[in-house]
């Protein structure tokens, strides 16, 4: 099992936010609290499934900052079933790919490369049916 610190995790994450390929695949825990706001998205950047992912903007406790937090195929059940408020501790690994696209310009199309990161549940440690309790 992964055992890292609050501080550990603050640390890492505040990291990853600036390089986050240095830490693509790193597993640590962190916790959330549900927004219920869970919904499908693409993102073959980062090798997620197409039609069997989904993400939220959250929050890491106790961090001020917020990721992307992805679901996928056996665990968008398990999240789409959780209560809007509860506190969610989970394992999760790092992502990061690059995102391709054109913006298109009077002069012509212009090619865009967007870095792309998140986190990927990979386990649930715990959940608390209402944060705080």
């Amino acid at each position: 099992m992964i055992e890292n610190t609050k501080q550990d995790t603050i640390e890492i994450l505040k990291k990853m936010r600036e390089v986050p390929k240095l830490y693509k695949g790193k597993e640590l825990i962190v916790s959330f609290v549900n927004k219920a706001g869970f919904r499908g998205c693409e993102s073959e950047e980062l090798n997620l499934p197409l039609g069997a992912t989904i993400r939220d903007f959250l929050k890491i406790l106790p961090l001020n900052d917020f990721f992307y937090i992805y679901a996928k195929d056996e665990f968008v059940e398990k999240i789409l079933d959780l209560p809007k408020g509860a506190k969610v501790t989970a394992k999760v690994k790092m992502l990061f790919g690059i995102y391709q696209d054109a913006v298109f310009t009077e002069d012509g199309p212009i090619r865009r490369r967007t870095p792309s990161s998140g986190l990927l549940i990979v386990d649930f440690v715990d959940v608390q049916s209402q944060a705080g309790t």
